[in-house]
């Protein structure tokens, strides 16, 4: 039996007993549900499971309950990826069936999620359990670089039970260690699912109640396991998002000293391994993998075939199923625009700076500086395709962050309330 058909019962039995607990820890699960083929079909476990879970909401919920899947901080994004879907498939190549499923995974899914945090307790359960997902992982790559080998994603591919043209066994050694990934696709995955994940932690600490003490290792520790990937377009992503927790916590006057000192320490221990990846961004070509002329390569493929159409795109999946097999310069169409013009054009483009914008407005509106993790997002992808990182991402780290506030903020104002009002019955006294 495929494991697929494991995972979708598990699942199906959860939202069963428990929908809302089901569809929160899904939140960080659905980067391997994601690897995970469906019957030799383009599609994922997934994909499968998102569909599952959409039945359930609308089954769940009257009628009048279903546009709120809709109702959210990001319809403008959904609405125009929604137009721009309609229109590869009527005017381009009809692939309806893989289309819808795959928007109701990578926005559906999310908008599920985002009804089902209706109050404190299920927001914590999803922060706990992409916490114990991060860690597990991140303990993983400790133990990869110990051994110099993968012995997990070996034994996936040796038995068939994740996507072969998506799951890559990495071998390359990279500052001096090898190139780690965790147990997800490549490790631009896991480098970005831990950097962003990690910056995200540290801005909803209160999540974890009492094991909130833990969050500078947690934290420290998913940044290390970042740089660990090797891989320089995810480790600038990370920087963007880290400029949350340098702003905050090194421009500010607190423990000043204690802060000088441990920087000079982290310096001194890994300054060798931090400037060897400072000149890999200087002096690309001295390191094996993309550089700027292979980009620049990329980019004329896509030119070329994206002229074709340049409206609508190509059709989904264009750029792995003819661009690649013609030409072998658009490699791994390393940015996620040479992927969506190929496919989905100008209007495709459109939408997905429109989702990422949307999710930079929705968070800009709460607290401005937490821009700046929906901002690494974008920025590692354009950097890099990060296969097996979608939009689905996107909306999980930005969803948190919105409830939080929702939640906590709403408990600081009432807290605050209740003091004002205590102050002035002693003044009254």
């Amino acid at each position: 039996m495929s494991i697929a058909y494991v995972i979708i019962a598990v699942f199906f039995i959860g939202m069963l007993v428990d929908f809302r607990k089901t569809i929160a820890i899904l939140a960080p699960l659905h980067l391997l549900l994601a690897l995970v083929p469906f019957q030799k079909m383009p599609v994922s476990a997934f994909e499968i499971v998102s569909f599952m879970a959409l039945g359930f909401y609308l089954v769940r919920n009257p009628f009048s309950q279903w546009p709120n899947l809709i109702k959210t901080p990001f319809y403008v994004g959904i609405v125009l990826t929604l137009i721009s879907i309609i229109g590869t498939n009527y005017f381009i190549a009809p692939h309806w069936p893989t289309s819808i499923l795959r928007f109701i995974s990578a926005f559906i899914y999310p908008m599920i999620l985002w009804n089902c945090i209706d109050e404190k307790p299920i927001l914590q359960l999803v922060v706990k359990s992409m916490t114990v997902f991060a860690l597990t992982m991140a303990l993983y790559i400790l133990i990869e670089v110990a051994l110099g080998t993968n012995p997990l994603i070996q034994t996936a591919l040796a038995n068939k039970w994740v996507n072969e043209d998506l799951v890559v066994d990495y071998q390359e050694i990279r500052f001096g260690f090898k190139r780690c990934q965790g147990f997800l696709a490549t490790p631009a995955g896991s480098g970005l699912f831990l950097g962003l994940f990690g910056v995200t932690l540290y801005c909803v600490s209160a999540c974890l109640e009492e094991k909130r003490k833990y969050t500078a290792f947690l934290v420290g520790l998913f940044l290390f396991c970042t740089a660990l990937s090797g891989t320089r377009s995810v480790i600038a992503a990370t920087a963007v998002a880290v400029l949350i927790i340098v702003r905050k916590e090194f421009f500010s006057t607190k423990f000043f000293v204690l802060k000088m000192v441990l920087v000079m320490i982290v310096l001194a221990v890994a300054g060798s391994f931090m400037l060897e990846i400072i000149d890999s961004f200087i002096n690309s070509d001295k390191v094996h993998g993309s550089n700027s002329d292979m980009r620049m390569e990329q980019l004329l493929v896509t030119l070329i075939y994206w002229a074709r159409s340049p409206i609508w795109g190509n059709g989904n999946g264009f750029v792995w199923t003819f661009v690649k097999e013609v030409d072998a310069d658009i490699a791994g169409a390393e940015s996620i625009w040479f992927q969506v013009l190929l496919d989905q054009g100008l209007v495709g483009a459109i939408a997905y700076l429109g989702v990422n914008i949307n999710a930079v407005l929705a968070v800009f509106k709460k607290v401005k500086l937490w821009v700046f993790i929906p901002l690494g997002f974008l920025a590692g992808k354009t950097l890099s395709s990060v296969l097996g990182v979608e939009l689905s991402l996107l909306f999980v780290l930005t969803i948190i962050l919105l409830k939080y506030h929702e939640f906590y903020e709403k408990d600081s104002d009432e807290d605050e309330a209740l003091m004002e009002v205590s102050r002035e019955e002693e003044e009254s006294i």
